[in-house]
């Protein structure tokens, strides 16, 4: 009794463990109803155990069951992730994002007025650090989806 009230706890203060933030990101990206079924294969992991982690989610609100399946019930906010559209992105993307743009910048500076050394570090350290922001969000990403 008192794990179910500490998970039921957990999740009404937006706190999912692995399994059911896998499953809450799956539902949110399907942008349809998926059936248990459906969520085991995508996440691989056994339809028994997604059906216990969907009740709990549904008895916090979280997820609603339709005819056609499972769905997201509402929008939460998830420490270390943005929301864009109906994708969950991992917020070290964004980073990533910043450095693109100095990179750009800095290209448009460099077909402007010249290469010098300064120019070239700040290219090359904007570049890398993009790139590195990039493929952690990816690595983060695809352990969130399986």
């Amino acid at each position: 009794m008192a794990n179910t009230l500490t998970r039921y706890m957990a999740m009404k203060k937006n706190r999912l463990d692995k399994t059911q933030l896998r499953i809450y990101a799956c539902l949110l990206e399907a942008n349809k109803p998926l059936s248990v079924r459906e969520i085991a294969s995508a996440i691989g992991i056994a339809p028994s155990s997604v059906h216990y982690h969907l009740k709990r989610m549904i008895d916090a609100g979280l997820v609603k069951r339709v005819p056609e399946g499972f769905v997201v019930g509402r929008i939460i906010n998830i420490e270390g992730y943005v929301h864009v559209g109906h994708k969950l992105l991992p917020r070290i993307m964004i980073y990533g994002f910043f450095f693109l743009g100095l990179c750009i910048g800095e290209l448009i500076v460099i077909v402007l007025k010249g290469l010098s050394f300064d120019r070239a570090m700040t290219l090359g350290v904007s570049l890398v650090s993009s790139v590195l922001f990039f493929l952690e969000g990816i690595r983060i990403r695809r352990e969130l989806l399986g």
